[in-house]
């Protein structure tokens, strides 16, 4: 049901069923009670209550069950003329924008490397696979139990910080380790700027080193 691969990579027109999905399911009173979708991918079969980030990505990875073109499990009628349900003009989707935007900057590879981190195979998924895994994780894990912010968040949040101010690195090690130490026990803070830099270089853009005068006055 609906092709969600365009040769390698996710079809836009499987992306855009996704999120029409998402937006009708959304817009339920099931949903919005209790914050929770049926996740109908092919391996949970709409049995698991699910967050909509985590139902989102099972279909992007796994693809909707087969014939589940009539959604009667989450809120449409057997019969299209049928009234109820809310208009999807009216529905607001809170999604976790740090997962959004982990996903964003691996298209259109998010397929791949979804295949790649779930390999059930001996071999260990491409060092990329599991870069594009561990920022899901932090996207999605507080940043200590109870927490409303996540451990990519926090430290993206301080990276910002360092650019804005233009921190050196000695002083971003300071407020790292002072955040760790005053979050509750067992929290997710990194340490040092080092292992901000190593949760945050799947993020970084594309770029060249070019050869440059020593001093950074000119370049050749």
């Amino acid at each position: 049901m609906y092709n969600r691969l365009d040769e390698k990579y996710l079809s836009n027109v499987f992306i855009a069923k996704v999120d029409k999905f998402i937006m009708f399911t959304c817009a339920q009173e099931e949903y919005k009670k209790y914050q929770k979708l049926k996740c109908s991918c092919v391996e949970c079969r709409k049995i698991p209550y699910l967050d909509v980030d985590t139902v989102k990505l099972h279909l992007y990875q796994r693809g909707f069950r087969a014939n589940y073109y009539r959604w009667v499990h989450h809120g449409e009628p057997f019969d299209k003329d049928e009234g109820g349900g809310t208009s999807l003009s009216t529905v607001e989707v809170v999604g976790n924008p740090m997962t959004e935007m982990v996903m964003a900057a691996y298209a259109p590879m998010t397929s791949l490397m979804l295949q790649e981190a779930t390999h059930q195979e001996e071999e260990e998924p491409n060092a990329e696979a599991k870069r594009f895994v561990q920022l899901l994780k932090a996207a999605e894990k507080p940043l200590y139990e109870g927490c409303p912010m996540s451990l990519l968040k926090a430290v993206a949040r301080l990276t910002n910080l360092k650019s804005e101010f233009n921190l050196p690195h000695r002083a971003v090690d300071g407020i790292a380790s002072f955040m760790k130490e005053i979050c509750p026990n067992n929290n997710e803070m990194a340490g040092d700027y080092y292992e901000i830099k190593k949760l945050l270089a799947g993020l970084e853009l594309p770029h060249r080193k070019i050869d440059a005068c020593p001093n950074g006055c000119m370049l050749f």
